[in-house]
């Protein structure tokens, strides 16, 4: 075994042993980051793979899918809520319609189908009815035809 006899060699192999700790700590930080922020990207619906985005954030979920021109076919916004009781949902400055699926423990207790864009002063507020963990926007029509019903399961 090597043992140092010069006081430099001393201070490379700390600096060395040091940079090493510094690394693992910062992979092991990475690591942990990563596992803890998972994201979702696709949910089942009946078996049918709907790509989502998360609104994750108080902004996303305030905005919604407000203000954009169209969602793609099998696409669709999931707001997943930490805590769990009756929500609203309302159509502020939407441009096309929505189903709005109700979810509790990954099943669904309600849909509110096609509802009409509304802008800024909306008229309408649609009700979960009932304790919901989650909330699922698709276009509207997408329920009716993947025969999504109350009581179907949401895999994500």
């Amino acid at each position: 075994m090597f043992l140092p006899t010069h006081p430099r060699d001393k201070h490379r192999q700390r600096r060395f042993w040091l940079w090493l700790i510094i690394f693992l700590l910062a992979s092991i930080g990475v690591w942990y980051f990563l596992q803890d922020h998972k994201k979702i990207d696709y949910v089942f619906v009946n078996h049918k793979v709907v790509k989502v985005e998360l609104a994750d954030t108080p902004h996303k979920a305030y905005q919604g899918l407000s203000n954009r021109e169209s969602l793609c076919q099998d696409c669709g916004m999931l707001f997943l809520f930490s805590e769990k009781k009756e929500r609203s949902f309302v159509m502020r400055n939407m441009n096309f319609p929505l189903d709005i699926v109700w979810i509790n423990n990954h099943k669904v207790i309600n849909i509110s189908e096609n509802l009409p864009p509304e802008g800024e002063d909306y008229k309408n507020t649609y009700q979960s009815g009932g304790v919901v963990d989650s909330v699922l926007e698709l276009n509207a029509g997408w329920c009716q035809k993947n025969k999504v019903k109350v009581g179907s399961i949401v895999g994500y």
